[in-house]
């Protein structure tokens, strides 16, 4: 976080500031880290930028010559470097003045630079010109009779400052030069030579010089002796014929020609020729002069007689070749001969307005010949007339939107026939043109019946209209749509496409969408679209290409606001009820906080809170897009408690223990901490000996709030019994057991039970067959308990071993197993069986004996393989701790 003292602030790792103005500034520069946050502060002097400009005691010369230069600026600046554009080299001044020669007529720039002596610098420029003062004049007249008084006048331009100091007048006619400093000066010419060398010179008082020379002029006296004839010798002529006159006077050298109806021409020369567009009288007049001075004018008088041939051609548009000249003509006509070059021979003399149809391709002479009987005069008109049959293609019917066309008109007019085309091709028009080819991209959707005007120059025939042979199909997809034009950057963009084909038949098949941040997608409409977080502009373009291959594509700009840079600290924090802390939201955007809850301001970047009980306080930064970001601070709040210890008092049984629980956390201390397994948890157990108190005194964790409890264990007095001596009686021999017991017994309970006629009663008798250990368990009327063993064993004398001679393992559920039988409390230590040949076919060892399934099954390792033959067993028996060995035979049955 950035605060640059000049009322700008930034985010980024790295920014470039520019501070407008001088002055000193304190930067802030806040890194925040996930726990902490650093805070340096520099400060920024901005030295000031030195004011300057430059003057010049002459900002242009007309001639080589020293310049002075002053350069204004602060009092603080301590040298000054001067640089010139025309190849000088610069020059260094501790003074803010220069004076510099300039040698050439030249446009100089001069840079001046002040450096102040912090090294802060401006420039200043100004650009001077060494040039000759523009001078022009006029002379006014130009021609005329002499004498004539003609006014000299000067159109000049000197330099700010400057005045003529002479002007030298050179007339140019061998009269002496005139010298003043007047801008005019009149000047009396009376001779007949012309002015060549007319000049004026201007020398200013800075000694400047220009000068100027006069375009030639002259002036003269009037021709005499004017005479003016035809040089045929006649004044009568065809309407045909073009005249030729001869004009003559002393001293001209020019002759006027007025020779009716506004023309009105000029020659050097003695002799000019014209001929006349009409019949009749005609009077040719003619005025020589000499340098302007006009003579005595004559008059020619001749007669124009006969016929003039003149026509106007036309046609019409569905027979173009057809044409109808028709006979504007004048005079008498008495013969008209019309001939076409198409039909060699053949003599139109019966239509005066002649038709005619040329061949439909060809460049073809048509020729008006008149003849009047009563004159003996002819004239005659010829013209050039153009067929062709053209024809409009293109090389393409159907195109792709903005992909090249070729269109042609083929077999057209002759170049240099002077035909124009104007073709209207897409709904858009190309006029005026003479070219037969058109390279064109077209532009608009649909079908167009493209065409060609082609136009010749004469006013009353028809223009060839050519459309194509087929339509133009411009087919492709209309590429579009809609996108929202800004968002933040944590917010997806949808775009949602509204392309289209033209042509329903002609589908679209793919679509591109480039996003402009170097991700593309190629669905109809690509999942929302997500931008860095940075920001930026980006471009959205998408091609969408239709079944043809034909494409067409849009794009339009997106803006991606950045979102806004917020950290709180704390992020988490511990206070006691009561207590208040500050918080601090790190941001250079608006902040708002939530909740409103014991907090000082809610929009403000530190704030005061004392919250109550545990809250999240969440700054939410808004930046002026309203791109919104939150950051979190936990305060957890530690409030008084009221301790409570389960179980309090209570009396247990000796050698019970006591589980306690505590409703609260933190710090605990048990005192005293005898007979519990850990003395610093909250859930400890205690098994005491004695009565006992216990003192629990519990602080929370973050030492805010202590509270404490009491609880005391009473024992009571505990029950006994004593279930006698151990007892020993031969096998099947009856017996009681009778213990002795003290306290306020509520229960009695004997293990195990089975060779006893009661479980539940103070003594119990049985008939001893096995050695058993038999358990007395008692219950007082307060649930204390105890017991005692006492053990029946059976005399040795009286154990017996029963095993059978044979058994049958066939799977009928009759003697399939062979196994010890015992009575008289033995238990099996090992019972093996082998066969003759000494091979052990079976081994158990210490086990109960009378239980079938742990005899042998017949099998040798798991198969039923043997046949009926005779065994031999051995078994070790255990009597009151005695090992007794039994052994025989056993015939297996199959």
């Amino acid at each position: 976080l950035w605060d640059f003292g000049n009322g700008q602030s930034g985010n980024q790792a790295s920014h470039t500031i520019v501070y407008a103005d001088p002055g000193t500034y304190t930067v802030k520069f806040t890194a925040v880290f996930n726990n902490a946050a650093v805070t340096k502060t520099k400060t920024i002097t901005v030295r000031e930028t030195p004011d300057i400009t430059i003057t010049a005691n002459k900002f242009s010369l007309c001639k080589p010559d020293n310049i002075t230069f002053t350069a204004n600026g602060s009092s603080n600046i301590t040298g000054w470097l001067w640089t010139f554009d025309d190849g000088s080299p610069a020059q260094t001044t501790s003074v803010n003045t220069l004076t510099k020669f300039f040698p050439n007529f030249d446009t100089v720039r001069v840079i001046v630079r002040g450096y102040t002596s912090e090294g802060c610098s401006m420039t200043a420029a100004l650009t001077i010109r060494i040039a000759r003062f523009p001078l022009t004049a006029t002379v006014t007249p130009k021609e005329g009779c002499r004498p004539v008084v003609a006014s000299f006048q000067l159109i000049t331009s000197l330099l700010p400052g400057d005045t003529r100091q002479n002007v030298l007048w050179q007339w140019g006619d061998a009269t002496p030069n005139a010298s003043n400093n007047f801008g005019s000066f009149n000047h009396t010419y009376n001779t007949t030579q012309t002015i060549t060398n007319a000049k004026v010179t201007v020398t200013t008082i800075q000694g400047c010089v220009s000068e100027y020379t006069f375009p030639t002029f002259g002036f003269g006296t009037p021709p005499t002796n004017t005479q003016a004839y035809t040089t045929a010798l006649r004044d009568t002529f065809c309407g045909s014929e073009t005249v030729q006159f001869f004009a003559s006077a002393t001293n001209a050298n020019l002759y006027t020609w007025n020779f009716g109806g506004g023309v009105i021409r000029t020659s050097a020369t003695n002799t000019i020729f014209h001929r006349f567009s009409s019949l009749g009288n005609k009077n040719a007049i003619v005025t020589p002069s000499f340098n302007g001075c006009p003579g005595l004018k004559d008059t020619v008088k001749v007669f124009i007689k006969g016929v003039i041939a003149y026509y106007d051609v036309t046609n019409t548009c569905t027979q173009k070749n057809r044409y109808l000249f028709q006979n504007n003509s004048l005079g008498n006509i008495s013969k008209f001969e019309w001939t076409f070059s198409d039909a060699p021979g053949f003599i139109d003399s019966v239509n005066f307005n002649a038709p005619h149809t040329f061949p439909t391709v060809g460049t073809f002479n048509t020729h008006l010949l008149l003849r009047d009987y009563t004159t003996g005069c002819i004239d005659t008109l010829r013209q050039n007339i153009y067929t062709a049959v053209p024809n409009f293609t293109s090389d393409k019917s159907s195109v792709c939107r903005d992909s090249l066309v070729i269109y042609n008109v083929n077999q057209s007019y002759p170049a240099n026939a002077g035909y124009s085309y104007d073709y209207y091709i897409n709904n858009d028009t190309i006029p005026d043109t003479t070219s037969t080819v058109i390279n064109y991209n077209p532009t608009n959707h649909g079908i167009s019946n493209d065409y060609v005007v082609i136009k010749d120059t004469l006013p009353g025939t028809c223009s060839d209209t050519l459309y194509l042979g087929n339509s133009t199909r411009v087919k492709g997809p209309v590429a579009a749509f809609t996108s929202t034009s800004s968002v933040c950057a944590d917010t997806a963009i949808t775009f949602t496409n509204l392309s289209y084909p033209f042509y329903p038949n002609e589908p679209i098949v793919s679509h591109l969408w480039t996003f402009g941040d170097n991700k593309s997608d190629s669905a109809i409409n690509p999942a929302p679209h997500k931008y860095p977080a940075k920001g930026g502009t980006y471009t959205a373009t998408l091609l969408v290409t239709d079944v043809n291959g034909c494409g067409n594509k849009i794009s339009k700009p997106v803006v991606i606001h950045p979102l806004p840079v917020v950290r709180v600290l704390p992020k988490r924090d511990t206070l006691c009820a009561g207590q208040s802390l500050e918080l601090i939201a790190y941001s250079i955007d608006n902040v708002t906080w939530s909740p409103n809850n014991q907090i000082s301001c809610l929009n403000c970047d530190t704030v005061t809170v004392n919250p109550t009980t545990s809250v999240d306080y969440v700054a939410l930064a808004t930046t002026a897009f309203n791109c919104k970001k939150t950051d979190t601070g936990f305060i957890k709040v530690y409030s008084p408690f009221n301790l409570t210890l389960s179980p309090a008092d209570t009396t247990i049984c000796p050698g019970d223990s006591v589980a306690y629980r505590l409703n609260s956390n933190g710090f605990v201390t048990w005192t005293p901490s005898l007979y519990l397994n850990n003395p610093g948890i909250f859930n400890p157990v205690s098994k005491p000996l004695d009565d006992i108190t216990y003192e629990v005194v519990v602080k929370d964790s973050f030492n805010c709030f202590t509270d404490t409890a009491f609880a005391t264990i009473n024992l009571y007095d505990a029950p006994t019994v004593n279930a006698g001596p151990d007892l020993k009686f031969d096998f099947n021999q009856p017996f009681t057991l009778n213990p002795a017991y003290t306290g306020n017994i509520e229960s009695y309970l004997w293990s195990p039970g089975q060779g006893l006629d009661c479980r539940t009663c103070p003594t119990a008798s049985g008939i001893a067959k096995v050695p058993t250990d038999y358990i007395i368990k008692i219950k007082d009327i307060n649930g204390c308990r105890a017991a005692d063993t006492v053990s029946v064993k059976i005399n040795c004398l009286n154990s017996k071993l029963y095993m059978p001679s044979a058994f049958t393992p066939n799977g009928d559920g009759l003697n399939d197993f062979y196994f010890p039988l015992a009575q008289g409390g033995q238990k099996i230590k090992s019972f093996v069986i082998y066969n003759r040949l000494g091979v052990k076919m079976f081994e158990r060892q210490n086990f109960e004996p009378n239980i079938a399934s742990l005899g042998w099954d017949g099998k040798y390792q798991g198969f039923n393989e043997l046949n009926t033959q005779s065994f031999v067993w051995m078994a070790e028996t255990i009597c009151n701790g005695e090992v007794i060995l039994h052994k025989g035979n056993v015939l297996m049955i199959r």
